[in-house]
């Protein structure tokens, strides 16, 4: 049997990965996060969209105005800090230092961007290549960007 739920440890409390078609849900106490092969889905207290490019490769940031929290009582465990999983066609890696949680999410083959790092700290990271055209859409406490 395939899980479709994960649980990660995150500083403090844990983060919610679902995984759906060609998706992957994040959800924490004061965000939710989805991965979509053409955009990615932000709900929560963010604060703008920064973009640089270095060398070939485009680096997108979704600043957020507080921590990203996880949720107190999330239930079991399954992803541990310094831990590596393959869940359904996503990559992910865990790493917890003092002060900082950080997800790494490598997305599959036909995603717009190559993967993406979450940290408590503020910020988001969107690594695709530096030809792609990014586009923001908001409304309120929510934000898509679109890569073309």
């Amino acid at each position: 049997m395939v899980k479709n739920k994960l649980i990660a440890k995150w500083e403090p409390g844990a983060l919610v990965l679902n995984i759906n078609p060609n998706e992957l849900h994040i959800e924490g106490e004061n965000f939710t996060l989805v991965f979509k092969p053409r955009n990615i889905e932000f709900k929560g207290p963010w604060s703008s969209v920064e973009e640089s490019v270095k060398r070939n490769r485009k680096y997108v940031y979704i600043v957020t105005s507080e921590e990203l929290r996880g949720i107190r009582d999330a239930g079991r465990i399954d992803i541990l800090a310094g831990e590596e999983l393959l869940f359904d066609s996503f990559e992910l890696r865990l790493n917890i230092t003092e002060t900082t949680s950080y997800l790494t999410v490598i997305v599959p083959g036909l995603y717009l961007y190559n993967y993406a790092i979450v940290t408590n700290e503020k910020r988001i990271m969107i690594e695709t290549i530096a030809r792609r055209k990014i586009f923001t859409q908001t409304e309120g406490d929510e934000l898509v960007i679109y890569l073309v």
